[in-house]
């Protein structure tokens, strides 16, 4: 979900989601096993300047959620981040 605040200034929203992912192992006696269910939520702003120029501020994962997409390899906690983008 996205906003436009002001010609130069945009909010988004998001939410990730997902239940009933399966795994499945080879060589051991149980083959198949469920992760659990998980959701995480962002928020992002995006400030353009000028037409070539991008910054943006965010955060995912707001809620620190622990949760696996493979069994053992656990997903990064609450993750800020800053990306500045030039086009030529």
């Amino acid at each position: 979900v996205g906003w436009q605040l002001l010609p130069q200034l945009k909010l988004q929203a998001t939410l990730e989601a997902e239940q009933g992912r399966k795994v499945s192992y080879a060589d051991t006696a149980r083959p198949v096993r469920d992760l659990p269910g998980y959701g995480i939520t962002g928020f992002k702003a995006s400030w353009s300047p000028r037409e070539a120029w991008d910054f943006d501020l965010g955060v995912r994962n707001i809620g620190d959620k622990w949760y696996e997409l493979a069994d053992g390899y656990p997903m990064p906690g609450r993750t800020w981040f800053a990306n500045a983008n030039w086009r030529f």
